[in-house]
């Protein structure tokens, strides 16, 4: 998010974890080697019945005048209510989008705010949640220092080879006649499917299938 001749791209980075009336922050922490590192656990009381069903997570960058929203994910407590206990938590890495660097106005914020509305992909993050039942739940941050947990997290973290299948079929209801071209993005790779095989009154059909 910061750029400058002096130093390459990096940034002052910390999350926002919100649900209901409730919010906590993580530390600011400056990207090291293409990575930030927070090993934080956050706590956060929720009732059941309940009227909210998502918990936000909001990453910032931290700058001397104004900080910087740069993008949110979306936790379902429904999902998350299913891994009771430490010992049957779900691990998972994911997707983080917001708006293109540079961009500002309604619609970068839009983006920044809703992942729905995100066009362009920030990296990801590497989250554990699980839930526990008890009397009187804390709305409390803490460092990770239990090397077990530290471990199992780190083992999550080794590259793994996955293969893509995807199939384009056909467009339709498109805005305009014209020769759209469908783009996979996955990261920082694309698969592109080309000109459409054949196209008509707002449709496109491909029959492109991409294995790699």
């Amino acid at each position: 998010m910061d750029t400058n001749f002096i130093r390459a791209s990096s940034i002052d980075a910390y999350i926002v974890m919100k649900y209901g009336t409730n919010k906590l922050k993580t530390k600011v922490v400056t990207m090291q080697e293409k990575k930030v590192d927070w090993m934080e656990q956050m706590m956060i009381p929720v009732e059941i019945p309940t009227r909210n069903e998502t918990i936000s997570l909001q990453v910032w960058d931290q700058d001397e005048l104004v900080d910087e929203l740069c993008c949110s994910l979306s936790l379902n407590v429904k999902t998350i209510l299913k891994y009771e206990g430490e010992e049957n938590s779900m691990v998972k890495w994911i997707n983080l989008y917001g708006a293109p660097q540079g961009y500002s106005g309604s619609n970068a914020s839009s983006m920044n705010t809703d992942p729905s509305t995100a066009t362009k992909w920030k990296g990801r993050i590497l989250v554990e949640y699980f839930c526990e039942d008890i009397k009187h739940p804390l709305c409390k941050r803490s460092d990770i220092t239990d090397n077990e947990v530290v471990n199992r997290v780190l083992e999550y973290m080794k590259p793994r080879n996955y293969q893509v299948i995807c199939e384009i079929g056909q467009a339709i209801c498109l805005a305009d006649t014209k020769d759209y071209e469908i783009v996979v993005s996955i990261g920082k790779r694309d698969w592109k499917s080309g000109s459409p095989k054949r196209s008509g009154a707002n449709y496109c059909r491909y029959n492109k299938r991409i294995d790699d």
